[in-house]
């Protein structure tokens, strides 16, 4: 049975759209999120040859489907798509599989949990920094900090010395190694607060979503689709990126006023039921195939 569309997960995958379109003559639909990571990990001649491969094989795909609108813009730069040819549809993720803490937030001690590789590209080091300012200040005796999300050997050594200069300031770091679905959900019940301040921002950031739906407010940095995933759902502040000041400066404003924590985690759990189910990106899917093969 032929299908209604193909879908690529990613640009990367883009090199076979021409021939899935003229073998199959069905439109070819594409999602876009965090390509440019690994594109721009190559060296400076690969980097500029894949992206020139890229701008010249986004002809043979009827439709990119970026994340957020953010990214949508910084792609559409990168590789010469039109506008016409970006419809956004954002990550949906089953929210009741990540259930609100009976027993209300942690404050005492308060626990800043932090979900993603633990690495300093996507902010570990950042977030110990603030935590450390936050320990020095003297408001928050205890402070603790939890980690999941995964690592390479390459990153042992950053996770030794966050360990070493939060127990200094006395404090606690802990990290968690198992991240299945059900561990984040396990995970995500102990915090008071995520953050994962990586100070390029990302695409998107499914993390932050589970968080809310969880219950727990975010601290983001000002950069890429975290902006408006957390003005979009009202689940958090913003910060300065690359800032160990203003995240903590941010981090402490919730960590301090309780009502305003709970508050600002109820928004994000009610957006992210609302506007980011899996129903909904399903949803969004299917209008952009709709919409794809009503224009071939």
């Amino acid at each position: 049975m032929r299908p209604d569309a193909v879908h690529l997960s990613n640009c990367l995958l883009t090199g076979v759209a021409r021939r899935v379109r003229r073998e199959l003559g069905v439109p070819v639909l594409c999602t876009l999120q965090d390509e440019d990571t690994w594109i721009d990990s190559l060296d400076p001649e690969g980097r500029e040859t894949a992206w020139q491969l890229l701008r010249e094989r986004a002809a043979d795909v009827d439709l990119f489907l970026p994340v957020s609108r953010w990214y949508a813009r910084f792609m559409a730069g990168q590789m010469a798509i039109p506008e016409e040819r970006l419809v956004v549809v954002p990550v949906g993720i089953d929210a009741e599989a990540f259930a609100v803490r009976p027993d209300g937030l942690p404050f005492d001690p308060p626990v800043i949990g932090y979900l993603s590789r633990v690495s300093e590209h996507s902010g570990a080091g950042l977030l110990a920094d603030a935590a450390v300012l936050l320990l020095e200040g003297g408001k928050f005796p205890g402070l603790r900090l939890r980690f999941t999300g995964g690592s390479t050997s390459a990153d042992s050594p950053l996770a030794s010395s966050i360990r070493r200069r939060i127990a200094r300031a006395g404090g606690r770091a802990e990290i968690v190694h198992t991240f299945g679905q059900e561990d984040r959900a396990r995970f995500l019940a102990t915090l008071t607060v995520l953050s994962v301040p990586a100070p390029g921002g990302g695409a998107f950031g499914t993390f932050l979503l589970e968080a809310m739906a969880a219950g727990v407010p975010v601290v983001q940095p000002r950069a890429g689709g975290f902006t408006e995933l957390v003005e979009d759902t009202g689940g958090g502040l913003l910060c300065e990126p690359g800032s160990a000041e203003s995240l903590a400066s941010a981090l402490e404003s919730l960590l301090a006023d309780r009502d305003r924590a709970v508050r600002l985690g109820a928004a994000g759990r009610e957006a992210v039921r609302a506007r980011y189910s899996t129903a909904v990106m399903a949803a969004g899917l299917e209008h952009a195939v709709d919409l794809a093969r009503s224009r071939r």
